[in-house]
């Protein structure tokens, strides 16, 4: 009976265990130090470029070309040290867009291609002190984990001409792997991406719907680099051509 007692205990300890390591939720993809995510798709980035940005019209019934440019920037979060903000502002032309029109602009990790989604919320600059973080596996880049919070910033000029979206990530100040995804949208994506499990699990970019769709995204990183380099006048040459 004290076996059978003692082996009881044993199976509730282990289930206590699992309950608190599920409780904790994932730690997203595995990290490749020597190997990172956008160099195994062969993803192209540059720190900032004008383009043209080709996205479906709001009822999803044409596409749009529209002038875009985007620059970027970091700096220390003033009120949490040992972190900082990297910022990319997307600027677009939308005059005579009356029908409306779709954008998508997101950020994710170079090193494992985990999407930022998994915690962009709707604070802004002066709350996010005070938002919930979370963590994913930072592997032999920042062992422990990469703390990270995302969030999106929108605004329509008032002549409804320019249409601008920033797009804030705060992350440890020794963490180097932000990368901007920004392109092609549309309802229908929208309603796929809003069947996503973004608060229930990690998903790699390539898992989400705006990847491998058929349709063009530009990727922005502070610094040059990336499995092709590309300078910002190679990528306006190449919206251009």
């Amino acid at each position: 009976m004290r076996s059978f007692r003692k082996t009881v205990a044993i199976l509730a300890a282990v289930m206590l265990l699992a309950a608190m390591l599920a409780a904790c939720g994932e730690k997203g993809p595995a990290v490749d130090p020597d190997r990172p995510w956008v160099d195994k798709e062969e993803i192209a980035y540059t720190s900032e470029g004008t383009f043209t940005l080709t996205t479906s019209n709001y009822n999803d019934t044409g596409e749009v070309a529209l002038p875009a440019s985007l620059t970027l920037a970091q700096w220390d979060n003033p009120e949490q040290p040992g972190y900082k903000f990297v910022q990319a502002s997307l600027s677009v032309d939308v005059a005579g867009q009356a029908d409306g029109w779709w954008i998508w602009a997101s950020a994710f990790d170079k090193y494992s291609g985990t999407s930022f989604e998994f915690n962009n919320i709707g604070h802004t600059l002066d709350g996010e002190a005070d938002a919930p973080r979370s963590v994913f596996d930072g592997g032999a880049i920042i062992p422990g984990g990469v703390d990270v919070l995302m969030w999106n910033e929108g605004a329509l000029s008032a002549d409804r001409a320019s249409y601008t979206r920033t797009i804030n990530v705060c992350v440890p100040s020794e963490y180097d792997g932000t990368v901007f995804q920004v392109g092609y949208a549309s309802k229908a994506l929208t309603e796929k991406d809003a069947e996503m499990d973004y608060a229930g699990k990690f998903y790699t970019v390539d898992q989400t719907p705006y990847y491998d769709n058929g349709h063009e995204y530009k990727y922005f990183a502070i610094g040059q680099g990336g499995a092709m380099e590309e300078s910002s006048a190679d990528a306006e040459e190449t919206a251009e051509g």
